[in-house]
């Protein structure tokens, strides 16, 4: 693993993760998929497909949590594939 991953995860992105954010908390919301774009930009970065794929799953998570499904299936099936080159 790299070391100057942030070594912790932002509350609001461990409440995304944890599903305790409710749909009307946008602020929330929008924080964790800042994080979790910064996860996938810092991960591609440094070649880091374990990373990437997580924070794609992460995006989706938040995509899914502020109703858009289709957009949350297309973020989800990137990090399927990014799994899948991986394995």
């Amino acid at each position: 693993m790299v070391s100057s991953f942030p070594s912790a995860i932002p509350s609001h992105t461990r409440e995304c993760i944890c599903g305790q954010v409710a749909r009307e908390d946008r602020s929330v919301l929008q924080k964790a998929g800042e994080t979790f774009g910064d996860l996938i930009t810092w991960a591609h970065e440094l070649q880091d497909g374990r990373f990437e794929a997580w924070g794609a799953i992460g995006e989706g998570d938040v995509l899914g949590a502020q109703g858009d499904r289709p957009g949350a299936l297309a973020v989800y099936q990137v990090a399927l594939a990014i799994r899948e080159s991986l394995a």
